[in-house]
């Protein structure tokens, strides 16, 4: 019970610097959160949607690690994310780490 707690107010803290300083690192921590220690409470996948939609839109597309993080989704039991859009994830991923080896 108390780790659901701290976890918790890191979740409020972590909302709090949302507010404060939007990131897409910030997106991403609180989605690990809700996919791994909350991931038994309701709603907590569809909450880790949006922190994982958010971190792609401020990171423009870019960022491997948020575009892996909303292909997670596709792995659930509930697939918040659809086999096609999770097949266009994975082009989107490819094209990017093709570009990182032509321009290291």
């Amino acid at each position: 019970m108390r780790i659901i707690i701290v976890v918790l107010f890191i979740i409020v803290f972590l909302n709090y610097l949302l507010i404060e300083n939007e990131t897409s690192k910030i997106h991403d921590l609180a989605f690990s959160l809700l996919v791994n220690p909350l991931s038994h409470l309701e709603g907590a996948y569809n909450s880790a949607l949006y922190h994982a939609l958010r971190s792609i839109e401020l990171t423009n597309r870019k960022d491997v690690g948020s575009l892996e993080n909303l292909l997670f989704l596709n792995t659930i039991p509930d697939k918040l994310i659809s086999d096609e859009e999770a097949i266009k994830i994975c082009k989107e991923i490819l094209k990017i780490k093709m570009n990182w080896l032509k321009n290291p």
